[in-house]
């Protein structure tokens, strides 16, 4: 549903005729012209006309049509755009709220949302937004569209001489992340100790999102398994956007472990990082899951010893230095490599 809102009420004026009762004026009399029947380009006089600089009485705020008392809908973040959304999920509100005249100004303000007067054009969105009531058909009104891309609480004042206020809920949902980053717990260990790989997803917006689904691969016959012996393994995540999973390291299996990290959503292009599209990129289902982002951690090579000396005994050797390669333009899948050194026995 697009989200645009566009109110209208038909004036409708009825005539009855009463023949032989002496109300209606005789054939022979003549009648005088009857009145003019208002139309939608003649506003009925709801109310009368302000200035630019005076504000009106307020009063009956609204919201998407709802009485603001009443409004209880969470409000999602625009990842399809502002025109996306619907009754149950809206990313914008339509603000309405009756003014005792025409012409004057009302001014909205915003608490953990955005204001802008109309959904066309390029007007910025700002936290305060004034605007000038305008005469309709049965009342006087101003009108404010509002959205947000924090989750948490949000609230809106309408102002005049009064003012009246809604409150509502901020949320974001699963088809609107973005974004999966992954670290391990730690960039080195020794073989045969477990470790821990931890994913992060969040929406465009940065907001982390709930139950999102994240497919973690390990290399088929290499050092690690997850506990279920497999080398894949599905998390979703917490209210914090954030899942971990246990690997279990095996020595004798070479001296790094890759892990990479998939959302299951599909991209808004074939072979696309689905965590690359644009907020308004739609999301088809027949699109294959497709895109990935690289993370990259790395150790020095160990030191080769001299045969004439006795090697050192390296239970765990000093912190590697880490890097973290630059987003490459593919956005490749979150892949972790973690090193490890292989315990000595004398």
């Amino acid at each position: 549903m697009r989200a645009a809102w566009r109110g209208s009420a038909a004036l409708t004026v009825g005539v009855v005729v009463l023949a032989g009762c002496g109300l209606l004026p005789s054939s022979q009399e003549s009648s005088p012209p009857a009145p003019a029947t208002p139309t939608l380009t003649m506003p009925a006089a709801a109310c009368g006309t302000g200035d630019s600089v005076t504000p009106p009485d307020v009063e009956n705020l609204t919201v998407n049509g709802i009485p603001a008392a009443a409004f209880n809908t969470p409000l999602v973040v625009p990842y399809q755009g502002l025109e996306g959304g619907d009754e149950q999920r809206p990313s914008v509100l339509r603000l309405e709220i009756t003014t005792s005249s025409s012409g004057s100004p009302v001014t909205f303000r915003a608490t953990g949302a955005q204001l802008v007067e109309t959904l066309t054009g390029t007007t910025p969105a700002v936290g305060e937004l004034t605007v000038f009531s305008e005469a309709g058909p049965e009342k006087c009104v101003a009108v404010a569209y509002a959205f947000s891309t924090v989750v948490g609480k949000g609230a809106i004042r309408a102002q005049g001489l009064n003012e009246e206020v809604v409150t509502f809920a901020v949320a974001t949902v699963r088809e609107a992340a973005r974004d999966v980053d992954l670290e391990v717990s730690a960039a080195k260990i020794d073989a045969g100790d477990p470790i821990d790989a931890i994913v992060q997803v969040t929406d465009v917006f940065g907001n982390p999102v709930e139950n999102a689904s994240v497919d973690l691969m390990l290399p088929e016959k290499g050092p690690g398994t997850f506990a279920t012996g497999a080398n894949t393994f599905t998390v979703f995540t917490d209210p914090k956007g954030r899942a971990s999973v246990a690997i279990n390291t095996r020595e004798g299996r070479g001296t790094s472990l890759s892990v990479t990290a998939k959302g299951d959503l599909a991209a808004c292009r074939p072979f696309e990082n689905q965590y690359a599209c644009l907020p308004i990129s739609p999301f088809p289902t027949s699109m294959r899951r497709a895109g990935r982002r690289r993370s990259r951690w790395s150790s020095p090579s160990p030191r080769s010893t001299s045969p004439s000396r006795p090697p050192e005994r390296r239970t765990r050797p000093g912190s590697p230095s880490i890097s973290r390669a630059r987003r490459s333009a593919s956005r490749r899948a979150p892949r972790c490599a973690c090193c490890w050194a292989t315990r000595h026995r004398e």
